[in-house]
């Protein structure tokens, strides 16, 4: 008994409670918890709990209900400064990876030294805490995953994982974590991911990152666990490890690491001003000059406010457009013929603005937004969020290039139109010339000259209208006959080629011209958004700084510190509740407002197309009647000197 005495270490005991423990402080005596009892210790008495392994040692090992074998976090007990945390080694999971991870960084000697809060009986440290440490200086991580080298020899996509264990605050893992995207390469993939940021890290002496690369599938090629303490700044090379905690011999990552301490969003002027006087100095004089501007004489020429008034009264009626006054053009000159018609206007084409309208406008968001300038920076209240007018979408490039290829598309037909004309006259003078040229033939030798006319690819109708026996005068005129009606059929079938061609550029214009309103109310609803979140989140720096304004000057020395303390905190949190309030019903007032605008501008844009195709089928509508009417005239004519000639013909019989 006496030798054994001598070569035991550490003598367990039954845990009976923290306040007994401290009476008797042995620090050989060691007490063994199941995970379940530690666990409820540390829910009910955290800082008893780290105040009892400041002293003694405890030993946490699973319960007994896993007959898996899994593990426990053991970041959890650590976090307590429980001094032995047993795990199953069998299974080699997260837990056993962080055991073996976070015991390599002491030359694997299998101790570690607990940070100064878990062992200083000076120290009060809560490992639920979500502030600031005393005496302890949270940190900011920054990692950038930029490639990787040799993680696989399959064709698979891989991907990069990065999580964070410690306090309970300081841990990101699970939904949380952050992930690369998916680089379908496995020798060299190149990530150049944004870097992932941990913005503040309370007790960085226990936080643990862990980065693994996995292959589609979600399966694990390698691993690395690394303190946060033991990090080297700058662009490094990390091999990764297997699940049994061994080096691999190739696969590794190429990363940039940033360690720095944490400082508050309300210090961050003063810690850049310290890390950079010289810049401070010139972005304070920058400043200056800016606020001088304000009270400079701004004298302009006279001319200036003439012409914005000339500008303002040209597009006092935004309602009229361009359309109408093309029309009001067009139906003043008269219009020899369909081609001419349809090349000099363009019923798909866009109601654009003036370029008086458009330098209006220019000069009026300028003069906004140097209004907003000397206002001071634009808030909730104050930025302007009016969608686009409908002249504005129209005017948009991708709508501009559809117009264009419109543009294009009927010089085309017409150019194609116009070589059919020439071709119909070609062929009726042909034909005309061999018939002048026949006089005095018989019928026979007329019907050949008929045949191989209507044979020489005019078409058909010359033929069935032309053959048989006649004078060469009734041969005349059954050619223009024909003649007339191929030309009217020509002028209808390339009316509605015409017709089709601007109605299916009419839906590409719009179909353009939606997509790109669509897009530009999405982008004012996530500012809006962006600019609520941002104020949301500085309404308690804005509401403390004014506290501590008025709080200096109306001090009262006759309260304690305590109570004064205590006081500001409720009047804060109800201020603060108040604003945030205020802010809210405000949001959803301006959100009310934008989505309300944006709903009239798609009915405008909508009633513009219903606008545009009811134009464009008056217009076609108009062409066909006026081209009908030409040709009725042409056929009464035809009909006249039809009788005339057999009138004259049976006086000379």
């Amino acid at each position: 008994a006496e030798i054994s005495a001598l070569v035991n270490y550490i003598q367990p005991v039954h845990f009976r409670s923290f306040e007994h423990a401290d009476k008797r402080r042995r620090a050989y005596e060691m007490s063994s918890f199941v995970e379940t009892t530690a666990l409820s210790l540390l829910k009910n008495d955290p800082l008893d709990f780290v105040k009892y392994n400041k002293f003694q040692l405890s030993r946490v090992y699973p319960k007994g209900t896993r007959v898996d074998s899994s593990n426990f976090l053991p970041q959890i007990y650590w976090n307590a400064g429980c001094q032995l945390v047993a795990l199953n080694y069998q299974t080699l999971d997260t837990a056993m990876q962080l055991n073996l991870g976070i015991f390599q960084f002491n030359q694997g000697h299998g101790y570690l030294l607990k940070p100064e809060v878990l062992r200083r009986d000076d120290r009060v440290f809560d490992p639920f805490t979500q502030s600031s440490v005393d005496y302890i200086v949270p940190a900011t991580l920054s990692l950038q995953i930029l490639s990787g080298q040799f993680l696989t020899d399959k064709h698979v996509g891989t991907y990069v994982e990065v999580e964070m264990y410690g306090l309970p605050c300081d841990t990101v893992r699970r939904e949380k974590k952050f992930k690369t995207k998916t680089i379908q390469n496995g020798i060299n993939p190149v990530f150049s991911e944004e870097p992932f940021v941990f913005r503040q890290i309370i007790l960085p002496d226990m936080a643990v990152l862990r980065i693994a690369a996995y292959e589609e599938g979600s399966r694990l090629i390698g691993h690395r666990v690394l303190p946060v303490t033991g990090l080297n700044p700058g662009y490094r090379h990390i091999p990764l490890f297997n699940v049994a905690g061994q080096p691999l011999p190739l696969p590794c990552l190429f990363v940039n690491i940033e360690v720095k301490d944490y400082v508050p969003n309300r210090l961050n002027v003063y810690a850049e001003a310290l890390a950079n006087p010289i810049k401070y100095q010139q972005d304070i004089l920058a400043e200056r000059t800016k606020a001088l501007e304000a009270l400079e004489d701004d004298e302009g020429p006279p001319e200036l406010a003439k012409e914005d008034g000339d500008s303002t009264s040209e597009c006092s009626s935004p309602s009229r457009s361009t359309l109408e006054n093309v029309h009001r053009k067009t139906s003043a000159k008269p219009s020899t013929s369909i081609g001419s018609a349809g090349s000099s206007h363009n019923p798909g084409g866009s109601a654009s603005p003036t370029p008086a309208h458009r330098t209006v406008s220019n000069k009026s968001s300028a003069g906004l937004g140097n209004g907003d300038e000397r206002k001071g920076s634009i808030t909730l209240s104050n930025k302007d969020f009016t969608p686009e007018t409908v002249e504005e979408i129209l005017e948009h490039r991708s709508v501009r290039e559809k117009q264009q290829e419109l543009k294009v598309k009927l010089e085309s037909l017409m150019k194609k139109k116009t070589k059919d004309q020439s071709k119909l006259e070609q062929a009726r003078a042909s034909a005309a010339d061999k018939i002048n040229k026949s006089k005095g033939k018989n019928k026979n030798t007329l019907n050949k000259i008929v045949k191989k006319f209507s044979t020489s690819g005019l078409d058909s109708t010359y033929t069935s209208t032309t053959q048989g026996s006649g004078t060469t005068q009734e041969l005349s005129d059954n050619l223009n006959k024909v003649h007339e009606t191929n030309v009217q059929s020509l002028e209808h079938k390339y009316l509605k080629d015409e017709l089709d061609l601007n109605q299916r550029y009419l839906d590409a214009m719009f179909t353009a011209a939606q997509k790109f309103m669509l897009k530009s109310h999405a982008e004012q609803l996530k500012s809006l958004d962006s600019l609520y979140d941002k104020e949301n989140s500085e309404v308690w720096q804005k509401i403390n700084s004014e506290d501590k304004n008025q709080n200096g000057k109306h001090e009262d020395h006759n309260v304690s510190k305590d109570d004064l303390r205590k006081e500001r905190r409720e009047r804060l949190v109800k201020k603060g509740f108040q604003e945030r309030v205020k802010l809210k019903e405000m949001y959803f007032g301006r959100k009310q407002e934008l989505e309300q605008a944006q709903a009239r501008r798609k009915e405008e844009l909508s009633e513009e197309r219903e606008k545009r195709e009811q134009e464009i089928r008056k217009y076609f509508d108009t062409r066909s009647q006026e081209i009908k009417e030409m040709f009725s005239k042409v056929d009464v004519v035809l009909e006249e000197d039809e009788s005339n000639h057999k009138d004259g013909g049976s006086t000379l019989l």
